[in-house]
This record gives structure tokens, sequence and C-alpha cells, in this order.
């Protein structure tokens, strides 16, 4: 059964893998479905992903991560407008995240930049978190820059409303007017949230491999050299061991033949083959020792029995 299981492993799969007993057969199954089957596969795409993203610069992928950092005084928070409703619930909410934050901020405050501008300032200088709004014009002025790294992983959100004067009369036209418009508000959303279209002024920001951070990048010899390193390993320990199964059956083949000579039976033998060839009436141009073999095979004048010539014309 273990060999069974390793060849399944090695993708050998051979016709005889069945089993007298059903617990044979229940392992076998679950071998092949799980680790020869599902585990082989996800590797597979474990590796496929882990070549083809790069892992960035990013100081921090989530917000947990930022507040950590934040905690080490490694990062400080900015921002321009205290009254912002982050830093509101910074002061005030039951939230798990204001609360590490909020922790952590204690030792750390809050550094108030004059306006967004100096705020984006001090975010350029490497050592500042500014929480902004994705629908803010803090967003759009931060896209006016480079090498800045957007991370909302983790961060609260919140919902925005249209406020009306209770009893308003217009709010059933206003809500038909949402919905027949709802085509155009999401194609609005995705340009310039999801797709990041820029608005103002357009930075000539340097896209080169250095500066690049989360962004997907072709395969290159250096990322792939890990396996190929391992391919030529395998293949370079599968060329050692061939050759040294090929020794291994030529030197074993000298010593069964050495062993066969130091046989009396075959000493005996090879000399009843060598009388026979210098007493034969018959003449040879040269030793034909197979029909000396068969001459002493159907000789009768020797004291041996049949076995033994058999076993006589095996060298």
């Amino acid at each position: 059964m273990l060999w069974h299981v390793v060849q399944l492993q090695l993708d050998e799969k051979s016709d005889d893998m069945l089993f007298y007993t059903l617990a044979g057969n229940i392992v076998l199954f679950v071998f092949a479905l799980l680790q020869s089957g599902i585990l082989i596969d996800l590797y597979k795409g474990m590796l496929l992903t882990a070549l083809i993203t790069s892992s960035g610069d990013n100081p921090f992928a989530n917000a947990d991560e930022m507040i950590k950092m934040i905690g080490a005084k490694k990062y400080h928070l900015t921002t321009n407008y205290m009254g912002n409703w982050y830093f509101d619930d910074l002061q005030h909410s039951d939230q798990q995240h204001f609360v590490n934050l909020r922790a952590a901020t204690a030792s750390n405050p809050v550094i108030a930049a004059a306006s967004v501008s100096a705020a984006l300032d001090l975010v350029d200088t490497g050592k500042y978190i500014y929480p902004i709004q994705q629908d803010s014009l803090a967003m759009q002025m931060s896209r006016e820059r480079c090498n800045y790294v957007y991370v909302s992983d983790g961060m609260p959100q919140v919902s925005s409303f249209f406020v009306f004067k209770k009893n308003f009369s217009g709010i059933e036209e206003f809500n038909e007017q949402i919905i027949l418009n709802q085509a155009f508000i999401q194609r609005t959303f995705n340009k310039y949230f999801n797709e990041g279209f820029k608005l103002g002024f357009i930075p000539k920001c340097d896209t080169t491999e250095e500066t690049q951070s989360d962004a997907s990048k072709p395969l290159d010899i250096e990322s792939v050299i890990g396996v190929f390193t391992i391919g030529a390993l395998g293949i370079s320990a599968s060329l050692i061991v061939f050759i040294f199964e090929i020794y291994h059956y030529w030197h074993m083949r000298i010593l069964a033949r050495r062993a066969r000579m130091r046989d009396p039976w075959n000493v005996r033998n090879l000399a009843r083959i060598a009388q026979l060839h210098f007493t034969t009436p018959e003449q040879y141009s040269d030793i034909d020792v197979m029909r000396l073999v068969d001459a002493l095979n159907s000789s009768s004048s020797f004291p041996y029995s049949t076995s033994q010539s058999s076993d006589s014309s095996s060298p």
C-alpha cells in the first residue's frame, strides 16, 4: 500500500492499485483525492501567484499594520481638519479600529496641518499618514503627486446621505431620477474612484520597474530562477542516480561472473570442455564453446548428471 501511495504522489499510476480490504481502498482514495489531487493543484496556483504578483514596497498592507507602526512611532498621523468624522470617531467611537488607534496616538498625537497641500507635503517626507475620504477633494489633490500608496483594507466606511426638509414634495421625483441615472452614477463612480481617473494637474510619475509598488509585473529571470534551480537540481540528482544504477548493475554482473568462476563445479566443467576440445576426433578451426557444450551434454562418458551438465553451460 505504501508503494502505491508513493506512486500516486509521483504521478505514476498503475492498473493494479486495488486492495482486498475496504480500509486500504479508503486510504488510497482519500490520499489520491486530497494529496495528489487538490493539494498539488493548490500548490501550483499559489506558486504561480507568487511568481506573477509583486509583493511591492508598501510599508503596511492594512489598517492594523498602520496602527502598529503609529504606536511604534515609525509613522505619524496628520490631517488638515480635526473636525472630520474620522477624527471625531477617533475621540469617541467604541469601534475596535478607533480604540486601537486611540491607544496608538496617545503617545504619538495627530499632527494638524494648515491645509490639504500642507498635509500632503508632510506625506511627501515619508513619515506621515493622511486619512482622506475616497470622494473628497483631498483625494483628487493627492493624485496630482507621485509615489503615493493608498491602503483601504481594514479602514472604516461611512455612508453619505441627502438631507431634505421634512415632507419635501420633490422627494419621489428625486428618487425616480436617481433610479433613471443609476447607470451613469455607477459609471462615474468607477471612472473616478475605481479606475483612478485624475482631475486637474496630471503628474508625469516615473513608472519604471524600481518604482512600481504593488502592480503585477511580467515574469523575469530573477523571479523564476528559483524554479529553474530546483528543476536543475532534480535533473542532476536523477542523472547521478541513473549513472549509479548503471555502475551498480555492471559491478554486480562482474561479481556474479567471478563467483561463477570460483565455483568448483564451473571450474571442473571448464576443464572437461577443454579436455573434450583436445580429445574429440572432430577438428575445430576455433574454439566453439557452444558446440563443445553440446558435445559435453551429449557425452555419456562423464560421471555427472544431466542437471550438472546443464549448469556447466551457464558460463
